[in-house]
Order: C-alpha cells, then structure tokens, then sequence
C-alpha cells in the first residue's frame, strides 16, 4: 500500500469544490506514480510524483499544466500523455505528444458528449482513445474518439 500526502499542503480540513489537492488522474511507470491533481481554485493540475513501492511519502510537485478545466483521467503511450477532463460538464481531451514538454498539448473539446461528465482515458494509438464517463443525466458509457491524423 502507498500512503501520501501533497507537497505545500498544510491545511486538511475537507473542502467540496475548493481544493488544490484532489487527486483523481494517476499514471505510472516502473518506478514512479504520477498524480494529477483537479484543481477546483484555478483549473490547472499539478502533477505531482512518488516512489511505485509500498510506503508513506510526500507527493513532489513536479510541474502544473494549464488544463482550463477538471482532470479526472491520464495515460502515457510511447511518450505521449493524454489528460481528460470537463469544465462545467464540457467535456475535454488534453493531448500532449512530448510528456516532457506539457507546454505543447493539442486541446480537442468534445462538444458531442456536452453534460457528459468524463472520468477515464485510455490511448489506443496516437489518433484513438477510449473514454469513460459517469452515470448522470445520461448512461455511463465508454466511447471510442477518432482525431484526423
């Protein structure tokens, strides 16, 4: 089991819709377990790293990407990573071809799936993703997403 706590988190008090601490989107490599945090105050998410072995740590802030909106899901392929997300239920994939250079993502707003509120990502090929999405006013659903190459 992995126990952590955030970098710069001081205060613990629960905070619905306020904090800069809710982790939801994870990815990993041998060694490492990336968190991506949903930043309900200023819709970025800090990326945030710890050891891939049972432990208690402290959570390294490691960089913040301008997401505009609520990560919820991430997966790395061949150094490419996909964040997805909504911002007031518009729902969003965030794809960075160079994980190393998340300055440089392609934004695509998935204008179809409006009120859908997407919770997963999984990348097929670099032109093919998987989605998830929770139960809401529509079926929860996973739906496959095609961009022109």
């Amino acid at each position: 089991m992995i126990h952590y706590s955030y970098e710069g988190q001081v205060d613990f008090t629960p905070a619905v819709f306020a904090s800069s601490f809710d982790g939801e989107a994870l990815t990993a490599t041998n060694d490492t377990v990336y968190v991506f945090s949903k930043d309900w105050l200023n819709l970025h998410s800090s990326v945030y790293s710890i050891p891939a072995k049972p432990g208690t740590y402290t959570a390294k802030k490691i960089r913040q990407i301008k997401s505009e909106g609520l990560v919820t899901g991430a997966d790395v392929k061949n150094d490419t990573l996909v964040l997805c997300g909504y911002n007031l239920f518009n729902p969003f994939l965030l794809i960075i071809p160079d994980e190393k250079k998340p300055e440089i993502a392609i934004r695509l707003e998935l204008q179809d799936l409006s009120g859908v509120q997407i919770e997963g990502v999984a990348i097929v090929n670099k032109h093919e993703f998987l989605i998830t999405n929770e139960k809401s006013s529509v079926i929860q659903s996973l739906q496959r997403i095609r961009i022109q190459q």
